[in-house]
């Protein structure tokens, strides 16, 4: 537009050279500009242009103060400042396109149909997204039929399958079935119908295995007319599945944390209409359970300085809530109860605190590397203070030592076979969760304890104790160590790979790698809990299992249980052995109705679920007096644990090397 407005004031300037020097124009500096007034051109006073060429463009451009040439300025500065008649228009800049240039219409068209093509498109796939997330997905449609082979199916037996989710019984009938299943008085069963109106071919029964009571899993081949039976509440069914009793079993929850005076936990049978108290543990062990520590020993606690206890838990409050938790409350016990002694002089026992598990690693789980050189270190301490270890090398002194394989101080089993028990713990009394028959780490008389489960925790979890025991067998944990173990062989010694392999797609067993949220209610609805062994023989979920009244099925050869001269563990458990563990599923279904019923009367007692649990603060007939009852029956000290003058049973320097290293 420079140009333009160039060419159109040629006509309307006047050129003219400066005046003489000293003469000043509008558009000169002040009077000491003199000479460069001289040398720069300007406009006539008088010309038309004079009012409009103030403020002009070039003037922003090149400021009046400074001196620049016409030939450093741009082309259009200085064509405004020399006008001449040689500044042309120029038409080409301004030409334009015509609309609908045949050129570009092809172009236009490709655009916009590509554009609706692609809008229309996601349109549809959206729609189509729409209309398929409301039909049934594959694995719906899969399991919405299913085929069963029935040619091998013997005559009366039955046969389980899974449809929807669901167990589904089907039974061969013989003709001494069908004609039993038409015998029956239709006015004497709680549903009445006759055998023809539920079945299609006499010959087989095809039933969804879901009580009609309260949708627990009846056992097939069971109850009092040789149909099903469900050991939930006890109903009976026929051989046409028709409810033919119904029995309230012993599946009452008994107050877990109740008072110390206990509460009754009540069983109703119907059949007998009798009612009554919870049945008690026969045999000695019921009057063990109940036995009362206090009067019977008097235990010296040593004061060891706090970098062997205290100091530790406060450094890592971990320790105060995993499994091997019982050292830690086990001392805090003996502090406050009846049994402490301060007279040395007086004591039937002394106990040293050490923790030697509260050295957790970022999972939480226990290195015990630093615990033999850590349990030598103390020990070293108290023989120089007081003269107790010293009259019988430890013999009248116990340890709470909870690792997996208790004083072997190692979590696999071959290390800790080859390193065996701390040579200075031989002669002391180990109070430990560890229990295998014949193995290097379980020293005779050791006292088996169960391992630490917090009660706070399980308590928030109790459900009502009316809930039925919908499921038949559940367990949630590891089936394979690929970490440890990839070949499956070793973990377990290869019984919870069987466990996985022959019963994941069993309708009668729970079983996942999954821990839900709901895993102790899950426990609570359960007639039979997996307890197989792990790394080690013992495991959690026993304890968990007794509280819950969950039937503990305890898969570990050669076991060692937690107070086994106390808990009649044969009444209230089934042990399967781990070669037999592909048979578990005929091995439970196979136990008498009565023997079920007898189990979960003797879970409800509330003394069986105590004994379990090392509650805070202490209470009657928990694990801390259990203890305490295993060490008085040790009593009174035979004359073999006091050593004579001079005499030493124990080599302070056995052991591996690293073991003989200062702890700090």
């Amino acid at each position: 537009m420079l140009r333009v407005a160039g060419r159109r004031l040629t006509s309307a300037l006047v050129w003219r050279p400066a005046a003489a020097a000293g003469a000043r124009g509008p558009l000169s500096g002040g009077g000491d500009d003199s000479s460069r007034d001289h040398q720069r051109p300007r406009f006539a006073a008088d010309s038309p242009f004079f009012v409009a060429s103030r403020g002009f463009s070039s003037e922003t451009l090149v400021p009046r103060n400074q001196d620049v040439s016409l030939a450093e300025l741009p082309a259009t500065v200085t064509a405004v400042k020399n006008p001449s008649e040689k500044i042309v228009y120029d038409e080409y800049n301004h030409e334009r396109y015509q609309p609908g240039d045949p050129s570009k219409r092809a172009f236009a068209y490709f655009v916009l149909s590509g554009g609706r093509f692609i809008y229309a498109s996601l349109l549809r796939l959206l729609i189509l997204k729409f209309v398929l997330s409301m039909s049934a997905s594959k694995d719906v449609l899969a399991l919405a039929s299913l085929e069963v082979d029935l040619s091998s199916i013997e005559p009366g037996t039955t046969v389980t399958v899974k449809w929807r989710g669901k167990p589904v019984f089907i039974r061969r009938r013989t003709e001494e079935d069908i004609n039993l299943a038409n015998s029956v008085n239709i006015g004497s069963l709680r549903d009445p119908q006759q055998d023809a109106e539920r079945v299609k071919n006499p010959e087989w029964l095809v039933v969804i295995g879901v009580c009609t009571h309260l949708g627990c899993i009846p056992l097939p081949n069971a109850g009092d007319f040789g149909g099903w039976f469900c050991p939930c509440h006890g109903s009976h069914y026929d051989i046409s599945v028709a409810a033919a009793g119904f029995l309230i079993a012993a599946c009452v929850f008994a107050a877990l944390f109740s008072s110390p005076a206990g509460a009754a936990a009540a069983a109703e049978v119907v059949g007998g209409a009798a009612q009554g108290n919870t049945e008690r543990i026969s045999g000695s062990a019921g009057d063990v359970l109940e036995d009362n520590p206090v009067g019977r020993l008097k235990v010296f606690v040593y004061d060891l300085p706090s970098k062997y206890n205290k100091r530790i838990v406060a450094k890592d409050p971990r320790c105060l809530n995993h499994m091997f938790a019982a050292e830690i409350f086990m001392h805090r016990f003996l502090l406050s109860s009846a049994v402490r002694t301060l007279n040395p002089e007086q004591a039937d026992w002394f106990y040293a605190p050490v923790y030697t598990t509260c050295d957790l690693t970022h999972a939480g789980l226990p290195l015990p590397f630093k615990s033999p050189r850590m349990m030598r270190s103390a020990i070293q301490f108290l023989s120089r203070k007081w003269p107790f270890w010293n009259r019988t090398d430890g013999a009248d002194h116990f340890f709470v030592v909870p690792h997996d394989f208790g004083a072997c101080f190692h979590y696999q089993e071959e290390k800790a076979i080859e390193r065996g028990i701390l040579p200075l713990l031989r002669r002391a009394t180990l109070v430990q969760t560890f229990g295998q028959k014949n193995h290097v780490c379980l020293k005779e008389g050791s006292i088996t304890i169960p391992p630490y489960a917090p009660p706070q925790k399980m308590q928030a979890h109790l459900i009502p104790p009316d809930t039925p025991r919908s499921i038949f067998v559940y367990f949630r944990g590891l089936f394979y160590d690929n970490g440890n173990d990839p070949e499956g062989g070793y973990y377990a010694r290869g019984a919870r790979a069987s466990l996985w392999e022959n019963f994941k797609n069993n309708p009668l067993f729970d079983i996942s790698t999954e821990h839900p949220a709901t895993y102790y209610e899950d426990m609570q609805r359960s007639v039979f809990c997996l307890c197989p062994l792990g790394w080690a023989p013992w495991s959690p979920r026993l304890v968990e299992a007794v509280v819950f009244g969950c039937i503990p099925v305890i898969i570990a050869d050669d076991i060692v249980l937690p107070f086994a001269d106390a808990i009649p563990w044969d009444e209230i458990g089934v042990f399967v052995n781990e070669e037999d563990v592909p048979r578990l599923d005929t091995i439970l279904t196979s136990i008498p109705i009565d023997d079920i019923l007898r189990k979960q009367r003797l879970l409800a007692n509330p003394s069986m679920k105590q004994a379990m649990l090392f509650p805070q603060p202490a209470q009657p007939r928990d694990a801390f007096h259990q203890i305490l009852n295993g060490l008085a029956r040790k009593l009174p000290h035979p004359d073999s644990v006091y050593l004579k003058p001079g005499e030493k049973r124990l080599n302070w320097t056995a052991g591996p090397v690293a073991d003989l290293k200062p702890w700090k």
